[in-house]
């Protein structure tokens, strides 16, 4: 797997354990625990296929990513930049950036290899 795979799956885990940090031990709600559980459901059956390199579970990444970019750019922006989602919100942009990468990086090379 190549640099940008790495990075793609450690943004990944990053952003688990950003979930976590945000929901299960910043947020003092009672519900903080069962969101977090909630959200990282995901991306917890995505892992496994991103630590191995898979072109079809990175391709899917990059498309969920971006979900988690959006939750997390819409609690600070509905916080008024009061909320401690920068905690998910940065990891996954680079889970995005490096899933995204790592898809077209390894379609041109399959596209290389077939002609």
């Amino acid at each position: 797997m190549t640099l940008v795979g790495k990075l793609s799956a450690g943004g990944a885990t990053l952003s688990l354990a950003g979930i976590w940090v945000w929901l299960g031990w910043l947020d003092y709600s009672r519900l903080g625990l069962i969101g977090a559980i909630v959200i990282s459901i995901p991306l917890l059956l995505m892992l496994p296929g991103l630590w191995r390199g898979r072109l079809r579970s990175h391709q899917l990444a990059s498309l969920i990513s971006i979900l988690y970019v959006a939750l997390g750019a819409m609690e600070v922006f509905a916080s008024r930049g009061q909320s401690n989602a920068a905690a998910l919100l940065l990891p996954a942009g680079l889970w995005f950036g490096a899933s995204l990468l790592y898809s077209r990086g390894e379609l041109r090379r399959l596209q290389q290899t077939r002609q």
